[in-house]
């Protein structure tokens, strides 16, 4: 091998190595600043390992919980569509109702305002990768 070819395989293994480090960081601080209520949804927050897709390094942070977008975009008012939230079903008897349990009780509801979003995941993922990036690197935050 060349040594052009040797400093081309360092080059990349340096990459997926750096890759690697700073994917373990974005996916802990990711998983600090998720949602706690039950531990479910910080549970299912896993990744991919970084590949070499030359001439880039590709990796991948997920949530397999279903309701994690949900989470994170907001749901009714505070959602992508902006509206309340209302049944989609109607009963035998033609009611329809929002039902919840509520410390320990049944409520139901017309319809529900929603959620705000938590913003945990994708708003803040870039900044979260390239700081562990820079911070591993040695360049700091702005290197």
């Amino acid at each position: 091998m060349t040594a052009t070819g040797v400093l081309r395989d360092n080059y990349r293994n340096h990459a997926v190595n750096l890759a690697t480090v700073a994917l373990l960081v974005t996916v802990e601080q990711t998983k600090e600043a998720a949602p706690h209520a039950s531990g479910a949804l910080v549970n299912q927050i896993t990744s991919v390992p970084p590949a070499l897709e030359d001439p880039r390094v590709v990796a991948q942070i997920m949530s397999g919980a279903d309701y994690s977008s949900f989470q994170d975009d907001g749901t009714g008012i505070f959602g992508p569509l902006k509206m309340r939230i209302f049944p989609t079903h109607v009963r035998a008897d033609g009611r329809q109702a929002l039902r919840f349990d509520w410390h320990g009780e049944t409520v139901y509801f017309r319809s529900v305002a929603g959620s705000p979003a938590k913003n945990y995941f994708k708003i803040p993922m870039q900044e979260r990768w390239h700081t562990a990036l820079a911070s591993n690197a040695g360049g700091g935050a702005d290197g």
